[in-house]
């Protein structure tokens, strides 16, 4: 009898651990649901209106969006939604979600679930008062169980998921190939090809000791582009080829994720930060020493690119991501540009290029014969430059007989 007794009060005490188990897995799951049909409700609202985007740049649209989820639900409303509280928009977008059949559902699987937690807690006045709301926004709705919980979570995911992407999509950083924006782009880019041949050269031949003004037009400027500065564009079109990729997947992510990971980009914000200051002080130690790290520079300004287009992108602009994709392809061409231009005048000068030819200038007249680099030339003239005497030679073209290349022995 001893031994029945222990047995039956064993079992008891096990069903009991299981009941009180699947009521706690239950509440929690209630929780988690209700919290998921908050997120719902703010996505079904965006949904409404196409000018309610998915990332958050427009802070009155998302208060806007906030203070409506919290009419609807009876929520307390926080004290940074004041502003928008006499919004005329507000109402008109709270008319339009009550017509809503979508956000009707989601507010009674919301108050529903409320009422199915106060029943777990055997608080019998909120629970009937949250069943008349869920009611009041779906008549007839059935008092939801533990089953019924666990259905509406799945429901509630899947549906959060589809309406997270859609809006995503939406706001999604796009690229566009019509006629209109590729003539465009076109000549914008013919633009910054103008102005980057001119900075390029005016640097490079500064170094040289040739001033620019004199002996260069705007078309020495547009050729030396073209031709010059090709390894700077290569590489500024892949990191904003790269990059704008990486943008693109950035802004597919939901609202409520970015929202949620502010701190963590923060962090990560300081920690690029760092990465940059430690970057541009051993780049700036190897030229103090008179060994420039071209490879490590060139490194050194996209990141340092990347990190400066981030907090302007943040301070000046609404549309972050756009912006940053403009300044990061803008700072990587022209500091590619700038790093191209130092290093081959640095090679030149200090003898490090390519020295298995050398040219020998051969005049018309009876001027004598110039050795050296011949390291660019335009339409009028050509520059050489002499390492064993440090001179730099601009010849004028009409005086140009020949041109002799000799190959070197190794």
């Amino acid at each position: 009898m001893t031994f029945v007794s222990t047995l039956r009060g064993r079992i008891y005490f096990r069903v009991l651990r299981l009941y009180y188990w699947l009521q706690v897995r239950a509440a929690r799951k209630a929780v988690l649901v209700k919290r998921l049909c908050c997120s719902l409700l703010d996505a079904e609202i965006r949904f409404l209106k196409p000018n309610l985007l998915q990332l958050g740049e427009d802070e009155d649209l998302d208060l806007l969006v906030e203070f409506v989820a919290r009419q609807l639900t009876g929520r307390e409303l926080l004290p940074e939604l004041g502003p928008v509280q006499g919004d005329a928009r507000a109402g008109e977008l709270l008319e339009l979600a009550r017509k809503s059949d979508t956000v009707c559902q989601v507010i009674a699987r919301y108050h529903s679930v409320d009422a199915f937690f106060a029943g777990l807690l055997k608080d019998d006045t909120r629970k009937v008062a949250q069943l008349e709301l869920a009611r009041l926004a779906v008549p007839e709705l059935p008092e939801y169980d533990a089953a019924a919980v666990y259905r509406e979570h799945t429901k509630t995911v899947a549906r959060l998921n589809k309406l997270r992407k859609e809006l995503a999509e939406r706001s999604a950083f796009k690229v566009e190939f019509s006629i209109k924006a590729i003539s465009g782009g076109v000549a914008l880019i013919s633009a910054i090809f103008v102005v980057a041949g001119f900075l390029y050269v005016r640097y490079f031949y500064q170094r040289m000791g040739v001033d620019v003004s004199l002996y260069f037009s705007v078309g020495d400027y547009l050729a030396a582009s073209v031709e010059q500065i090709r390894a700077g564009a290569f590489a500024a079109a892949i990191a904003l080829g790269t990059f704008a990729l990486g943008v693109r997947a950035g802004s597919l992510r939901s609202r409520l994720h970015i929202r949620a990971s502010a701190t963590t980009r923060r962090r990560e914000g300081w920690a690029i930060g760092l990465f940059t200051l430690v970057m541009c002080c051993f780049s700036a130690y190897s030229i103090y020493i008179g060994k420039p790290d071209f490879s490590q520079i060139r490194l050194s300004c996209m990141v340092l690119s990347y990190w400066v287009a981030d907090y302007i992108a943040d301070a000046f602009f609404k549309n972050r991501l756009a912006a940053m994709t403009a300044i990061v392809g803008t700072l990587v061409f022209s500091t590619n540009v700038g790093v191209s231009a130092y290093e081959r005048s640095e090679r030149l000068l200090t003898g490090h290029g390519d020295s298995t030819f050398k040219q020998t200038i051969l005049f018309k007249d009876v001027s004598p014969a110039v050795n050296g680099e011949l390291f660019g030339a335009n339409g009028s003239y050509y520059f050489v430059y002499s390492r064993d005497k440090g001179v730099t030679h601009v010849v004028p073209r009409d005086r140009v007989a020949q041109i002799d290349i000799m190959k070197l022995m190794q």
